[in-house]
């Protein structure tokens, strides 16, 4: 999510199905950040993020990024599929 988030102007959101399970991601940086800041910052949620992967959600807020997963879907959109595996990066 957070490659992908930093490639589309500090937003991503999108799904990847894995072994009959579909899970739902969304990454952004605030707007007061610049690239390297982006990159940092879901860097550093993404390492974050990985202690809730045993649970079905997980969230992480640092001062300028959020990223989130969900088995349900919890945005407003029809997504990214990202079954290739790149979804998680």
């Amino acid at each position: 999510m957070s490659v992908e988030a930093v490639r589309n102007g500090g937003f991503y959101a999108g799904f990847v199905d894995r072994h009959n399970v579909t899970v739902h991601g969304l990454a952004q940086c605030w707007e007061t950040l610049n690239r390297s800041g982006c990159v940092e910052c879901l860097s550093k949620a993404s390492v974050r993020i990985g202690s809730c992967l045993v649970n079905e959600e997980g969230r992480v807020l640092s001062a300028g990024c959020y990223m989130r997963f969900s088995t349900q879907k919890f945005y407003n959109n029809s997504g990214n599929s990202t079954s290739d595996g790149n979804g998680g990066k």
